[in-house]
């Protein structure tokens, strides 16, 4: 009797399982993830469809490829899980880094597109593109790279996950979150980040560029619809705790506000992200509930 299988359409396995409906397509047809039998013309997803993808989504989140990964058994996906291990892309970051220290643009630029190309985004963001920013970050403190290089590598950073973003289609009547910094906040890779993800999580980003107003950031909050707003806070000398207080008292009372970086103030009703791999949950949370 096929033990009491229930069937589920594309739809509510995006919903149940955190994966937009393009990707769980890709999974599918390119890799051989799942293979549901055809109900008609849609495909049907069983209970064990939808646990399998929880699975792969869980592993592609900690740093495997889902072409390494897709054809595993569950056993050896749950093993993994518990075992941890995250692709390794540390000779990637290295070669990046020479290309850096040679201002060698062309080769950076064509690495790092080669590399967006290739992985999923999530895979792209935690495996190269958050350690290459750490490690160009620790550089420049030990003066080992100049201003000029910083801002090579964060523009060509800022450009692939830009077309990223760009060439993202969320589901329609998705929850829209705003993704912003304040007002003296240049720096905006991590929000940039989080609208890319948003998608793949059932949302709708609105990305707005760094050093925003705070009546700006109000306004469009109130004339998008937006459910939630994200705001990311790395420099010291900004304000942000006067400016996040104003954000708070001109947003409506659903909208949320959810902070990350450095935030050392008392930030009120503002959720605050400690680790950039809480977005991801807070996204599937806002998916369902908004």
């Amino acid at each position: 009797m096929d033990n009491m299988r229930i069937p589920y359409r594309i739809g509510a396995v995006s919903r149940l399982t955190g994966i937009s409906t393009d990707t769980l397509r890709a999974w599918e047809r390119r890799y051989g993830a799942v293979a549901p039998p055809r109900g008609g013309r849609s495909r049907d997803y069983d209970q064990a469809d939808v646990e399998r993808l929880i699975l792969l989504r869980r592993l592609v989140e900690k740093g495997h490829s889902i072409g390494t990964i897709a054809r595993r058994p569950d056993a050896e996906l749950r093993g993994m899980l518990a075992e941890g291990g995250p692709a390794d892309n540390s000779a990637i970051v290295q070669k990046l880094l020479a290309d850096l220290e040679d201002f060698d643009y062309a080769a950076l630029n064509e690495r790092i597109s080669r590399m967006a190309a290739l992985l999923p985004p999530v895979e792209m963001v935690r495996t190269v593109i958050f350690p290459l920013m750490r490690e160009v970050g620790a550089r420049w403190h030990r003066e080992e790279v100049t201003v000029a290089q910083e801002h090579m590598i964060t523009s060509l950073i800022q450009n692939v996950l830009g077309t990223l973003l760009s060439i993202s289609r969320p589901a329609p009547g998705a929850p829209k979150v705003i993704f912003t910094t304040p007002e003296g906040e240049r720096h905006s890779l991590g929000v940039l980040a989080g609208a890319m993800l948003a998608p793949g999580a059932g949302l709708s980003p609105i990305y707005l560029g760094p050093a925003l107003p705070a009546k700006e950031i109000i306004q469009a909050a109130r004339r998008s619809g937006a459910h939630a707003v994200v705001l990311q806070i790395t420099h010291s000398s900004v304000d942000a705790a006067g400016q996040v207080r104003k954000i708070l008292e001109g947003l409506p009372s659903h909208v949320e506000l959810w902070l990350g970086g450095k935030v050392e103030f008392e930030h009120g009703r503002a959720l605050v992200l400690e680790h950039f791999s809480e977005i991801g949950d807070q996204f599937r949370r806002l998916a369902v509930t908004a």
